[in-house]
């Protein structure tokens, strides 16, 4: 995306429609942290090749293995959690929304969101 945000503002002049690429693109990637364990793996930089076209997401959780224990995290493998609408999965980790019900807890560190 990042060419076609430098694309559209050089030669198009197309300022918002830039901000919009640019913002979602952002989104995509802080996404990716609130909504994974990436940082309770202990991983203290950014994931190299994240956002970029053909960039690789290490050390994924097997769907078969349980990630969680109730609202405890029990891998250190990557894993993402489920939202309240999706069929919740024994032994896999709760997104933590506010669309959950109170004390659920959950994986989410962006807990003022409505995702």
């Amino acid at each position: 995306r990042l060419g076609l945000v430098i694309t559209t503002i050089k030669t198009e002049a197309k300022f918002p429609a830039a901000r919009d690429l640019l913002g979602r693109s952002l989104h995509a990637i802080s996404t990716f942290y609130s909504h994974t364990n990436w940082v309770e793996m202990g991983n203290m930089d950014p994931l190299p090749g994240l956002g970029y076209p053909g960039g690789e997401i290490p050390g994924m959780a097997d769907p078969s293995v349980p990630t969680c224990l109730d609202s405890t995290l029990i891998t250190m493998d990557l894993t993402s959690g489920y939202l309240p609408h999706q069929e919740e999965v024994e032994g896999r980790c709760r997104h933590r929304s506010q669309g959950d019900l109170p004390g659920l807890g959950g994986i989410n560190k962006d807990t003022a969101s409505s995702c």
